[in-house]
């Protein structure tokens, strides 16, 4: 068997840091700015546990001077002017924290709407910050985008991660799964494959794909073209999603399949391209 190590990598980095080359100059350096903030936050969230609360309250602090303009940290300095210029709601902000919180105090989660509840302030809020970058405050469809891409996004990262989150105390798999699967925390931890970790893997990959399709059926015509950089991540999101749920053991055993830097190239520049052309079409 594979030695078992945490893993400290995400899924969402990657993806959207290239996704977010697809905005517009000012729109672009907004999103690198959250994904910054976002990037450093995580980053914090796996240093030992007082410190980690530490930098959890010193987050909060400057996610409240920010919104008083009056912001000591140089990457919320850095996120005040998308603030300021796209109107960005701090409840989004607040909610992401509150997702690491909940990571800290190694909560777990007894159904799926629990979790369900997890992934949006996880993964959601920040889905949710990109759509009011791009302008789009108050339009339901790229809500639900946002919504059904943040909860996709989140449990494919839950499924590919689960191995070194375990590890960490972090179990996210709903414990209502783990029952009807016959499959324990204990062997959870201990990175045992069973038929019953097989099915509850696969359960939360048809999940993370039924999240990916409702965000896609929310696209209404001409919403699409507005939103490049989720839809990069979205498609980047999937392509992970195909190598996870054929390597499910390797993720319990901390041997997660990635996805490499060329391939972040080609499935961006691919998006990009399937846009841009059903628009020239029209």
């Amino acid at each position: 068997m594979n030695a078992r190590k945490p893993s400290h990598e995400g899924i969402h980095s990657s993806p959207f840091s290239f996704a977010s080359l697809a905005l517009s100059g000012e729109e672009s350096a907004a999103a690198g700015a959250l994904y910054d903030f976002s990037r450093a936050v995580r980053r914090d969230a796996d240093l030992q546990h007082d410190a980690a609360a530490a930098r959890l309250e010193h987050w909060r602090r400057e996610v409240a001077a920010v919104y008083k303009g009056v912001c000591a940290d140089p990457l919320m300095r850095a996120v005040l002017p998308a603030i300021k210029n796209h109107g960005l709601s701090r409840d989004h902000f607040e909610r992401f924290l509150s997702a690491v919180e909940m990571d800290l105090g190694l909560r777990r989660y007894r159904t799926f709407d629990e979790l369900k509840d997890y992934c949006d302030c996880a993964a959601g809020s920040l889905a949710y910050l990109v759509v009011e970058i791009i302008g789009l405050h108050d339009d339901a469809d790229a809500k639900e985008h946002a919504r059904s891409l943040g909860l996709g996004a989140e449990l494919v990262r839950i499924v590919r991660d689960m191995g070194s989150d375990a590890i960490k105390g972090r179990i996210y798999l709903p414990l209502d799964d783990l029952d009807m699967f016959k499959y324990t925390v204990d062997e959870l931890r201990a990175g045992t494959v069973t038929e019953g970790f097989l099915k509850l893997g696969r359960l939360m990959t048809i999940r993370a794909r039924a999240a990916f399709d409702r965000s896609e059926k929310a696209l209404r015509p001409g919403l699409r073209r507005r939103l490049v950089a989720p839809e990069i991540v979205r498609a980047t999101c999937e392509e992970l999603l195909r190598k996870v749920e054929t390597h499910l053991d390797d993720c319990l055993l901390c041997a997660s399949p990635a996805i490499k830097k060329w391939e972040l190239v080609l499935i961006a520049l691919t998006t990009w391209a399937e846009i841009k052309i059903a628009v020239f079409n029209k």
